[in-house]
């Protein structure tokens, strides 16, 4: 999926979890310790990366992050666990 989290007219791809927990989850971060993204304020990786087991570290930047969130700064977290990661 491509959004357009601060609605300035340039978009993000991003991965999206339509189906578990109901749909609508952004992928954020995949990292895991030693992963060497801790720190980062910019985007780390491609998407790519979101969905592979092991492989690369994904993140998206923080100011996007951010602006997904938005100003309430209210979210909902959904983490996994698969394999190491």
């Amino acid at each position: 999926y491509y959004i357009d989290p601060d609605g300035d007219g340039a978009t993000v791809q991003v991965q999206c979890d339509m189906t578990r927990a109901g749909g609508g989850w952004t992928f954020g971060v995949k990292a895991w310790q030693g992963a060497g993204i801790h720190g980062q304020q910019g985007a780390v990786g491609s998407v790519a990366n979101a969905l592979t087991l092991e492989g690369a570290a994904y993140k998206l930047a923080d100011q996007t992050i951010r602006d997904i969130i938005g100003s309430s700064n209210n979210f909902d977290l959904l983490a996994d666990q698969a394999g190491h990661n």
